[in-house]
């Protein structure tokens, strides 16, 4: 089952880089529990605060994972880790980097939800001596 579900929230994680590529909303609200949060380098925020504010300020210029790993905690939880080399664009700044992304998902009936998705810079063992 682990590569069947790890396959899967690859799809989801492809899903949700898309809907910010094509700044669809839509395609993003279907794919977030309604309690979701986002940990990034603006701070912890909620589903209300990226769909509504966030999702205008930001453009998705580059988002590129590999090296993917998955956890499961339960039948209903499970969390992909990544790194991502990503850039945006936000309020006319560039901001680009590697990334660890931690997405934690929610089954929610035969769906799995994102609850919880966090992006931190990375910084490998040579780079920090």
């Amino acid at each position: 089952m682990t590569n069947n579900l790890k396959t899967a929230l690859i799809r989801l994680e492809d899903r949700r880089r898309d809907a910010w590529f094509d700044k669809n909303r839509e395609k993003l609200l279907d794919l977030l529990a309604d309690d979701f949060h986002e940990i990034n380098y603006f701070g912890r925020l909620n589903r209300d605060y990226i769909i509504n504010k966030l999702f205008e300020e930001l453009d998705l210029l580059e988002f590129d994972m590999s090296e993917f790993e998955v956890i499961t905690s339960s039948d209903n939880t499970a969390i992909l880790t990544y790194y991502c080399d990503e850039k945006i664009k936000f309020r006319g700044d560039e901001i680009s980097g590697k990334y660890h992304v931690s997405a934690v998902y929610t089954k929610e009936g035969i769906y799995w939800k994102l609850l919880l998705w966090q992006i931190t810079p990375f910084e490998d063992d040579e780079q920090i001596q």
